[in-house]
């Protein structure tokens, strides 16, 4: 058997039992793999490395601990089922288990999509509403002010839940708890609460009501939004540094300003970026202190090593955004 044998029967007996949308999902990963393994210049049947691991998992730019940890366990599945034919050794399967998200470069994983602070998250917005040129701006409110609510700790989900009611002039009611916003975001938020449309240009310029709902979040085509419509607008927005106009502008800026806006990655920017200022005002974070993390991550954590893997994200988070000047 060569070795391209071994794969495609590896991935044909794991998919054997799948809905096809999953089967879809395996062989694109392989897919993924095999183009990196390319520019490697050696497939993971010829023994790697735990370098060639790390490189291969930083080309997959997997930018957070659980992708990662799901990607490895689909390429140490592999390697093992390779040591048990005999094709690898026991140390090239103990590299590939060995690598950890601390072996990803941090530039991979906070350049693409994380911010230091709320002005570079919102010049990435205002970047990208320039290159896009619309009779009015505001046509992406909806995507604004969604940004703005992950930035403020608000997930997807509870950010579409979100009614109209619940936006105070100093608050916003998420839940059982009160978001307070800075006084940028705030406004914007307040505006968009209050408005009833924007102007399109069409053979003139008309404008465009937005659906009646009690939801904050709505457009003229959706009275409440779920979460996957949030993120497919969110995805929208983003075509735009994507469209070949915007390279020249896009050129000399900042990363910070050129790269892709993610509701996900802008929510733990936020949040890190709180925790970040919470160490500035009251002295560093004790680890340990599960009841602390739980309430600055926003998150409720069943024993330490969860909580401590969070921490851990954490820590890179603020080291690479803001290094010790020791």
């Amino acid at each position: 058997m060569d070795n391209s044998s071994y794969r495609s029967q590896y991935i044909l007996k794991n998919t054997a039992n799948m809905i096809e949308p999953s089967a879809v999902s395996v062989r694109d990963f392989w897919n993924r793999v095999s183009a990196i393994e390319r520019q490697i210049g050696k497939p993971i049947e010829s023994g790697y490395s735990k370098d060639d691991y790390i490189t291969l998992f930083t080309n997959l730019h997997l930018r957070n601990r659980s992708i990662l940890h799901t990607a490895k366990g689909r390429v140490a599945g592999y390697v093992k089922y390779l040591y048990d034919c005999g094709v690898v050794s026991e140390d090239n399967l103990l590299a590939c288990r060995s690598v950890s998200f601390n072996d990803i470069p941090a530039n991979v994983v906070f350049d693409d999509g994380y911010f230091k602070d709320f002005q570079s998250l919102k010049d990435n917005i205002d970047t990208t509403i320039h290159i896009a040129d619309r009779c009015d701006d505001h046509v992406f409110d909806t995507q604004v002010v969604a940004l703005y609510l992950a930035w403020c700790g608000v997930s997807a989900d509870e950010a579409v839940q979100i009614l109209k009611e619940d936006v105070h002039d100093d608050y916003i009611q998420v839940g059982s708890r009160k978001v307070r916003p800075n006084k940028t975001i705030r406004e914007r938020i307040l505006e968009y609460r209050n408005a009833e449309g924007y102007r399109s240009w069409a053979s003139c310029i008309i404008f465009l009501k937005y659906k009646s709902s009690p939801f904050l979040l709505r457009t003229k085509s959706d009275s409440q939004m779920d979460s996957k419509t949030l993120r497919s607008r969110i995805r929208a927005f983003n075509q735009i540094k994507k469209e070949p106009e915007a390279a020249d502008q896009l050129m000399n800026l900042p990363s910070s300003e050129s790269c892709l806006l993610r509701y996900d990655r802008v929510y733990w920017s936020g949040i890190f970026h709180r925790a970040y200022l919470y160490e500035l005002a009251n002295g560093e974070i004790v680890r340990s202190n599960i009841d602390l993390l739980s309430e600055l991550f926003n998150e409720s954590y069943s024993n330490f090593k969860s909580a401590y893997s969070r921490f851990q994200e954490y820590t890179r988070y603020r080291d690479y955004f803001f290094p010790s000047e020791e």
